[in-house]
C-alpha cells in the first residue's frame, strides 16, 4: 500500500515477538518445550536462576494434565522465589523417565513458614492454594503419586506418574 514505514514497523514488531517466543528444545514434546521455555523466561525476568534437567524424549502421559502439574509447580516455585534476596533465587527442575515412570522434581528456596495439612502445603493467602490442589488432583487422575517436603530451606515437589 506504499506505507514503507508502517510495513517496517510491523516487521520489526513481528520479529521481536518471534524472538520473545523462541523455544528451547528440551524434549520431543512441543507443549512441554513451550512451558519450560516460558518459565525460563519468567525466571530470567525475575532474576531467578533456573536450572532445568530434562532426561526424556517423549511424554508418556496425558499432555494436558501433566502440563497443568508442571505449570502449577513452576508457578508456585516462582511465587516463593521472588520475595527472596536475588542470591537465594534458584529453581531446579528435573524431568526424567526411570523404570517406565515419569519423575518430576521442582526445588526452590523459601523463607516464609510453610504450613502442611495432611502432608500438603496450605496457604492462608487469599487466592492462593489452588495450584497445589490442582497438582494433587491431576496427579491422582493420572494414577501417580505426589510428595511435598521441606529439606532445610528448600521446598521440594516430587511427582511420579
Amino acid at each position: 500500500e506504499g506505507n514503507t514505514e508502517g510495513a517496517l514497523e510491523l516487521v520489526s514488531t513481528l520479529a521481536t515477538n518471534i524472538d520473545a517466543t523462541t523455544l528451547h528444545h528440551y524434549c520431543n514434546n512441543d507443549t512441554i518445550n513451550h512451558i519450560i521455555s516460558e518459565y525460563a523466561e519468567k525466571c530470567e525476568k525475575a532474576s531467578i536462576l533456573f536450572q532445568p534437567t530434562i532426561q526424556f524424549s517423549n511424554l508418556p502421559t496425558d499432555e494436558i494434565m501433566f502440563s497443568s502439574i508442571l505449570s502449577n509447580g513452576l508457578d508456585n516455585a516462582i511465587n516463593a522465589s521472588v520475595s527472596l534476596p536475588i542470591e537465594k533465587r534458584n529453581i531446579k527442575l528435573m524431568l526424567k523417565i526411570d523404570n517406565g515412570k515419569l519423575l518430576l522434581s521442582i526445588r526452590n528456596h523459601f523463607e516464609e513458614k510453610i504450613v502442611f495439612s495432611d502432608d500438603i502445603p496450605v496457604s492462608n493467602k487469599v487466592g492462593h492454594g489452588y495450584g497445589t490442589q490442582s497438582i494433587c488432583y491431576m496427579t491422582e487422575k493420572l494414577g501417580g503419586n505426589y510428595q511435598f517436603m521441606v529439606e532445610g530451606n528448600e521446598f521440594i515437589l516430587r511427582v511420579i506418574i
